[in-house]
C-alpha cells in the first residue's frame, strides 16, 4: 500500500474526516497575499488541506484510540514527531510563509485544540495554541 491508502484506510475513514487532501479544495481558504499558496499540494512531508472541523474528527479519534494499550504502545514507539509522553499530548503543527496549522490532544483531561491561521507568520498557529494551554494548564 502506498502513504495515502495506509492514511485512508487506517486513520481518515475511521475518523469519519471528509476533507483531508493533497490538493486544494474548491472553497478553501488561504492568506491571498501569497501567490504559492493555492497551488500547494501535499504528500508524507505536509502541505496537506483540510479544515479545522476535519481537525477535530482526528482529535476525536485520537481520544478513542489513546483508551487502546496497544496504540500507545505503538504511539510511544513510532510517534516521535507527534507524541510527547512528558506533557501527555499528541500534536502536530505546519506551516508555510503566509499560514499555519497546529492540532494539539491532551490525553490526560481531554483537551483538544485546532487552529489555523492564514496570516503572515510562521507558525503562528502553534504560537497560539500554546498560549491557549499555558492558561488554561
Amino acid at each position: 500500500m502506498d502513504y495515502q491508502s495506509i492514511l485512508k484506510k487506517f486513520v481518515l475513514d475511521p475518523a469519519s474526516i471528509e476533507s483531508f487532501g493533497i490538493h486544494k479544495p474548491e472553497n478553501a481558504k488561504f492568506n491571498p497575499n501569497d501567490p504559492v499558496a493555492p497551488h500547494i499540494v501535499g504528500g508524507p512531508a505536509g502541505g496537506y488541506w483540510s479544515t479545522p472541523q476535519d481537525l477535530l474528527k482526528l482529535a476525536e479519534w485520537l481520544r478513542k484510540k489513546c483508551t487502546q494499550e496497544k496504540f500507545m504502545r505503538l504511539l510511544g514507539q513510532y510517534g516521535g514527531e507527534f507524541y510527547h509522553k512528558e506533557s501527555k499530548e499528541v500534536s502536530h503543527g505546519g506551516s508555510i510563509r503566509s499560514s499555519s496549522a497546529h492540532l494539539s490532544y491532551r490525553i490526560d483531561n481531554q483537551l483538544a485544540i485546532v487552529m489555523m491561521s492564514d496570516k503572515n507568520g510562521k507558525g503562528k498557529a502553534s504560537m497560539f495554541c500554546q498560549a491557549i494551554q499555558r492558561h488554561l494548564l
